[in-house]
């Protein structure tokens, strides 16, 4: 037996707490008033910050800057565009996986993988 056994605990593993228990009580901290503070200023910006993209945008020389931002106005304006990701079985219902024998399973694979 080590000679540190019995002042060092072992790690919890699993579930810390009972159920019902929350390992955060008292929730996310509030923000102090230099964060707050911050965040008016950089809204009292915004403006400015937005004519300056708008400048760049219709008089830049570089067409990468003017795309880049372009897209920084309508990602503020609208939310960046999301992007859909489908995957499903024939005629488009779900993929039946349950009890499927290895040879269909790979069958549906390779059909998939040649369709990417």
């Amino acid at each position: 037996m080590a000679l540190n056994s019995a002042r060092t605990a072992k790690k919890q593993r699993g579930k810390p707490f009972e159920k019902g228990q929350t390992g955060n009580p008292k929730g996310r901290p509030k923000r102090t008033q230099e964060e707050l503070d911050l965040i008016a200023a950089c809204k009292a910006k915004t403006p400015d910050a937005l004519e300056a993209i708008e400048s760049i945008m219709l008089g830049g020389k570089n067409e990468r800057n003017r795309l880049s931002a372009a897209l920084a106005i309508i990602e503020r304006g609208y939310g960046k565009p999301v992007q859909g990701v489908e995957l499903g079985g024939t005629g488009g219902g779900p993929i039946q996986s349950i009890n499927m024998p290895p040879d269909k399973f790979w069958e549906i694979a390779k059909t998939i993988a040649d369709e990417i």
